[in-house]
């Protein structure tokens, strides 16, 4: 595997872009190849068996493109495939959980962390699963969020509706004492201020984004596969319209797409 290869980036929609940022600061030389699932998000409504045939289908299809490591830059899939796939693929493939289970208890001051995500999420326990292994005392809270994706990827990020579930999903967390919240979806660093007005400064918003490309890069650098010439361009795909995918990637990353083609499965 070449070091120059490209890295995969895989989301239910426009929420991985939040992961592809982090990405590329911590590895700006690197290329990255981005799929997003738009035709089918939001993943949180969909049966296991839909979600691993999903992320089958995006794995092949980064494969087929040659890619030296893959992240899984959804919450969902992460909680239900990467196991799976861990043991199938011969790259390095991870997801949005561990690096975050691992983080948040460096930071908790009570050990009394909040955890918003959206239903498939919540149900699988993962992060309960996970911050456990590190921590049997700590104390972890779910809120599940169903309606959140889906105003993201409609981009009502000012809307009455939007300030109104969130309020409905995070107040019972509140009155838990919590001093850590994890934004467990890809898409909620892209309302985090907005999240802000509902819990105050004094609570800590976790993006596991960030520990993931910090994971990532010690990965590449450990295989010796991490690139040190300049990169080539980004390369985006989608599933869903070209033109409504690029007009929210282009404001969420502020920036031009330059390759954007539409998959079709």
């Amino acid at each position: 595997m070449s070091n120059q290869n490209p890295i995969g980036i895989f989301d239910s929609g426009i929420g991985g872009l939040t992961v592809l940022k982090e990405v590329a600061q911590i590895l700006p030389a690197e290329q990255i190849i981005y799929f997003a699932d738009s035709a089918r998000v939001p993943y949180g409504d969909k049966s296991k068996e839909e979600i691993l045939d999903f992320v089958s289908q995006i794995i092949d299809f980064l494969l087929s493109k040659n890619v030296k490591a893959i992240v899984m830059a959804c919450n969902t899939s992460s909680a239900l495939a990467m196991p799976l796939f861990k043991e199938k693929l011969k790259i390095p493939i991870l997801g949005m959980i561990h690096p975050a289970a691992r983080e948040v208890l460096k930071i908790t001051k009570n050990k009394r962390i909040g955890v918003m995500a959206n239903p498939v999420t919540v149900k699988s326990k993962a992060y309960i699963q996970e911050i456990s292994k590190y921590n049997h005392g700590a104390l972890i809270y779910q809120a599940s969020c169903p309606e959140l994706v889906p105003l993201i990827e409609q981009n009502k990020l000012e809307s009455l509706k939007l300030k109104e579930v969130l309020n409905e999903y995070l107040k019972p967390l509140l009155k838990e004492n919590i001093d850590t919240l994890i934004l467990a979806c890809t898409h909620y660093p892209l309302i985090k201020e907005k999240v802000k007005e509902v819990v105050g400064e004094k609570i800590y918003l976790l993006d596991p984004a960030y520990f993931a490309a910090k994971e990532l890069k010690e990965i590449l650098k450990a295989k010796k596969q991490l690139n040190l010439q300049k990169k080539s361009p980004d390369k985006f795909f989608t599933t869903g319209n070209i033109e409504a995918f690029k007009l929210l990637a282009e404001y969420f990353l502020n920036d031009k797409l330059k390759f954007v083609k539409k998959v079709y499965f």
